[in-house]
């Protein structure tokens, strides 16, 4: 993190002081906002539909104060375990370094988890053996387990995969390959975390049919294969 602030803040030695300072002090008065009303997010499930929507508009118009990139994941208390407030770039570079300068002023919180960037949560063996739980978006549900992927190019140190969902997985259909990739981009968030896929991963196609002349991978593969730095398609 030491290394994006001093990216962003100190990489122009003209730069004066106050004006870090001042830097400085924008990131820190968004942690002593969400201080002060760190009880109102914590019991947001208990406020009406009005004053939730008044909330979520808050943090999120914040947010975007500092880029236009910056999102937010809300984990809300359950059996007694603290709440966790993620702070997101979806893997935009410049936003990025935002939410690495706001980490580095992140205060301790009674009853809050402040987590940077969205973490890898999937359970390979859950994924390898069908058990993982699907994915129920607006127009179709997606298990992990039912994508494959296979590479097609590798630019840059970033790859550029295929994906393919077996037809007997899905419930429901949607027709835009675009917002179909969307998808699966936010299980590959949940797969690998964001710091990776936004590192590693390029350009992402989709195919509906699997052809015989491509090598495809099981989704629980791709952590491994990202990891060896090797380009075999």
């Amino acid at each position: 993190m030491l290394f994006y602030f001093t990216k962003l803040v100190f990489v122009n030695s003209k730069i004066r002081n106050d004006t870090k300072f001042k830097i400085m002090a924008q990131f820190k008065d968004f942690w002593d906002w969400f201080y002060e009303h760190r009880d109102a997010y914590f019991y947001l499930t208990d406020f009406t539909e009005q004053e939730q929507a008044f909330y979520y508009h808050e943090i999120n118009s914040r947010l975007k104060d500092y880029h236009e990139d910056l999102n937010y994941v809300l984990h809300f208390a359950a059996d007694g375990q603290d709440a966790e407030l993620i702070l997101t770039a979806n893997g935009s570079a410049d936003g990025m370094l935002f939410v690495s300068n706001l980490m580095r002023f992140v205060p301790y919180i009674p009853n809050w988890q402040l987590t940077g960037f969205i973490q890898p949560t999937l359970n390979l063996e859950e994924i390898k053996h069908g058990a993982d739980a699907p994915y129920c978006f607006k127009d179709l549900s997606i298990k992990p387990s039912a994508l494959r992927w296979a590479p097609v190019d590798f630019n840059m140190g970033k790859y550029d995969l295929m994906f393919h969902l077996t037809p007997f997985s899905l419930t429901g259909k949607v027709s835009d390959t675009d917002i179909l990739l969307d998808y699966i981009y936010l299980i590959l968030l949940d797969l690998l975390g964001e710091l990776v896929v936004s590192t590693k991963i390029g350009a992402g196609y989709y195919d509906s049919v699997i052809n015989s002349d491509t090598d495809w991978y099981r989704l629980e593969e791709l952590p491994a294969y990202l990891d060896s730095g090797e380009f075999f398609p």
